[in-house]
Protein backbone atom coordinates (compact mmCIF):
# COMPACT_ATOMS: atom_id res chain seq x y z
CA UNK A 1 0.00 0.00 0.00
CA UNK A 2 3.00 2.25 0.83
CA UNK A 3 4.43 1.33 -1.92
CA UNK A 4 1.78 2.20 -4.38
CA UNK A 5 1.11 5.79 -2.65
CA UNK A 6 4.92 6.40 -3.24
CA UNK A 7 5.09 5.95 -6.64
CA UNK A 8 1.63 7.08 -7.57
CA UNK A 9 3.09 10.53 -5.60
CA UNK A 10 6.41 10.99 -7.23
CA UNK A 11 4.78 10.46 -10.90
CA UNK A 12 2.13 12.99 -9.85
CA UNK A 13 3.87 15.92 -8.11
CA UNK A 14 6.81 15.26 -11.09
CA UNK A 15 3.92 15.71 -13.67
CA UNK A 16 3.00 19.24 -11.66
CA UNK A 17 6.44 20.25 -10.81
CA UNK A 18 7.24 19.86 -14.43
CA UNK A 19 4.64 21.44 -15.79
CA UNK A 20 4.12 23.92 -12.86
CA UNK A 21 7.51 25.20 -11.31
CA UNK A 22 8.51 26.56 -15.32
CA UNK A 23 6.33 29.30 -15.07
CA UNK A 24 7.87 30.90 -12.19
CA UNK A 25 11.35 31.68 -13.77
CA UNK A 26 9.37 34.41 -16.31
CA UNK A 27 8.67 37.96 -15.43
CA UNK A 28 5.45 38.27 -17.45
CA UNK A 29 1.85 37.47 -16.26
CA UNK A 30 0.86 34.19 -16.08
CA UNK A 31 -2.57 33.38 -17.27
CA UNK A 32 -5.20 30.14 -16.62
CA UNK A 33 -3.67 28.40 -19.58
CA UNK A 34 -0.38 28.72 -17.78
CA UNK A 35 -1.74 26.74 -14.84
CA UNK A 36 -4.05 24.67 -16.34
CA UNK A 37 -1.76 21.66 -16.71
CA UNK A 38 -0.29 21.99 -13.89
CA UNK A 39 -3.57 22.21 -11.90
CA UNK A 40 -4.31 18.69 -13.84
CA UNK A 41 -1.84 16.96 -11.90
CA UNK A 42 -2.44 18.64 -8.94
CA UNK A 43 -5.96 17.26 -8.23
CA UNK A 44 -5.19 14.15 -9.20
CA UNK A 45 -2.47 14.15 -6.37
CA UNK A 46 -5.24 15.03 -4.12
CA UNK A 47 -7.20 12.13 -5.25
CA UNK A 48 -4.61 9.96 -4.48
CA UNK A 49 -4.01 11.30 -1.06
CA UNK A 50 -7.45 11.11 0.10
CA UNK A 51 -7.74 7.35 -1.45
CA UNK A 52 -4.06 6.53 0.82
CA UNK A 53 -5.64 8.65 4.19
CA UNK A 54 -8.89 6.38 3.54
CA UNK A 55 -7.55 2.95 2.94
CA UNK A 56 -4.94 3.76 5.92
CA UNK A 57 -7.61 4.27 8.64
CA UNK A 58 -9.72 1.33 6.94
CA UNK A 59 -6.64 -0.47 7.69
CA UNK A 60 -5.80 0.76 11.08
CA UNK A 61 -9.58 0.41 12.43
CA UNK A 62 -10.31 -3.26 10.42
CA UNK A 63 -10.62 -4.82 13.76
CA UNK A 64 -13.17 -3.20 15.52
CA UNK A 65 -16.45 -2.70 13.13
CA UNK A 66 -17.70 0.63 15.23
CA UNK A 67 -14.25 2.21 14.92
CA UNK A 68 -13.88 1.49 11.22
CA UNK A 69 -17.22 2.83 10.78
CA UNK A 70 -16.95 6.16 12.57
CA UNK A 71 -13.84 6.74 10.98
CA UNK A 72 -15.22 5.98 7.72
CA UNK A 73 -18.41 8.57 8.20
CA UNK A 74 -16.09 11.57 9.55
CA UNK A 75 -13.16 11.14 7.33
CA UNK A 76 -15.76 11.18 4.42
CA UNK A 77 -18.39 13.52 6.01
CA UNK A 78 -14.86 16.46 6.90
CA UNK A 79 -13.87 15.80 2.80
CA UNK A 80 -17.63 17.00 2.05
CA UNK A 81 -17.34 20.24 3.98
CA UNK A 82 -13.94 20.29 2.08
CA UNK A 83 -15.58 20.41 -0.74
CA UNK A 84 -18.15 22.73 -0.20
CA UNK A 85 -15.98 25.10 1.65
CA UNK A 86 -14.44 25.11 -2.02
CA UNK A 87 -17.15 25.28 -3.60
CA UNK A 88 -18.16 28.47 -1.44
CA UNK A 89 -14.73 29.79 -2.57
CA UNK A 90 -15.09 28.99 -6.66
CA UNK A 91 -18.36 30.39 -6.56
CA UNK A 92 -18.10 33.72 -4.43
CA UNK A 93 -14.36 34.28 -6.48
CA UNK A 94 -15.29 33.20 -10.29
CA UNK A 95 -16.75 36.97 -10.36
CA UNK A 96 -13.62 37.49 -11.04
CA UNK A 97 -12.85 35.69 -14.23
CA UNK A 98 -16.15 35.14 -15.63
CA UNK A 99 -17.69 38.31 -15.52
CA UNK A 100 -21.44 37.17 -14.54
CA UNK A 101 -22.28 40.10 -12.64
CA UNK A 102 -21.30 43.65 -12.66
CA UNK A 103 -18.63 44.30 -9.86
CA UNK A 104 -18.73 47.98 -7.80
CA UNK A 105 -15.51 48.88 -5.58
CA UNK A 106 -17.45 47.73 -2.67
CA UNK A 107 -18.00 44.80 -3.85
CA UNK A 108 -14.11 43.88 -5.36
CA UNK A 109 -12.87 45.68 -2.19
CA UNK A 110 -14.98 42.62 0.09
CA UNK A 111 -13.34 39.72 -2.22
CA UNK A 112 -9.86 41.34 -1.46
CA UNK A 113 -8.36 38.76 1.35
CA UNK A 114 -4.56 40.63 1.32
CA UNK A 115 -4.23 43.85 0.72
CA UNK A 116 -1.51 42.94 -1.65
CA UNK A 117 -3.63 41.87 -3.40
CA UNK A 118 -3.98 45.41 -6.70
CA UNK A 119 -7.70 45.18 -8.18
CA UNK A 120 -7.80 47.45 -10.60
CA UNK A 121 -11.36 49.10 -10.98
CA UNK A 122 -12.79 52.37 -12.20
CA UNK A 123 -15.60 54.30 -10.59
Amino acid sequence: MWQQFVLVGELLLGGFLVNFVPYFMQDRTMFLHHYLPGVLFKFMVLAAVIDHVYSVLNYITQHNRLANQVSKFTFVAAVLVWCSAVYHQFHKYCVLNQGTTILTPDHLQKLQWRESWDFVYSL
